[in-house]
């Protein structure tokens, strides 16, 4: 009989080669075209094996787009480390922030924001997913940790509050953006009280 340990590491390959396919069929006909049986056929894994780990086809298909979703992000985030170290002084680094979330407002990016909401909000049934955005998270999170830090270490800013959850702190300010969203109003107030809340924690 496999113990615990190797039916969990059997899971995990599992859910690799799953992801892997699928990915393959997302990026080749999008989540709308996406065949399961295509995925089945070519990764090997029964459908009963998928749904066992991901809940269903659209849990396999938010997973996925999770994962590809966190590349993404960092590599947005790896051009806006270039651009604040490339700074000497604080103020110049709230202007370059202050230019960040002003273009953060677009369509794109309004219905990013909502897709996230509704992402979370389907990992509650979904352990895949779950397990998928806590990844993403904490690898975004430590990525801005790792920011915060050389801008530290450089003198551009001086934060007496821990940085991983000056981080944190920073991430859940742009989710909870999805508020202002809901209104479809202009987002300049919300930008402004954004920046008091960001300088508060980047300075004291």
């Amino acid at each position: 009989m496999a113990t615990p340990l190797r039916k969990r590491s059997d899971g995990i390959q599992t859910m690799a080669v799953v992801k892997k396919f699928a990915r393959a069929e997302l990026d080749k006909y999008g989540a709308v075209k996406f065949n399961l049986d295509r995925v089945l056929e070519k990764s090997g894994v029964s459908r009963s094996s998928v749904y066992h780990h991901f809940g269903s086809r659209d849990g396999l298909i938010a997973t996925v787009e999770v994962e590809r979703g966190l590349e993404d992000t960092l590599k947005e985030m790896e051009v806006l480390r270039t651009f604040l170290l490339s700074s000497d002084k604080f103020e110049q680094v709230m202007g370059y922030i202050e230019i960040a979330l002003n273009a953060d407002d677009d369509k794109a990016a309004r219905l990013r924001r909502r897709r996230q909401v509704a992402l979370v909000a389907a990992s509650e049934h979904n352990k895949a997913l779950a397990a998928s955005l806590a990844n993403a998270q904490s690898r975004g999170t430590a990525h801005l940790a790792e920011t915060l830090q050389m801008m530290k270490d450089r003198g551009i800013i001086n934060p007496s509050l821990p940085l991983m959850g000056a981080a944190a702190a920073f991430q859940s300010l742009l989710i909870g953006r999805i508020y202002a969203d809901i209104t479809g109003e202009d987002q300049s107030e919300w930008v402004q009280a954004a920046l008091v809340s960001i300088r508060a924690m980047l300075e004291s």
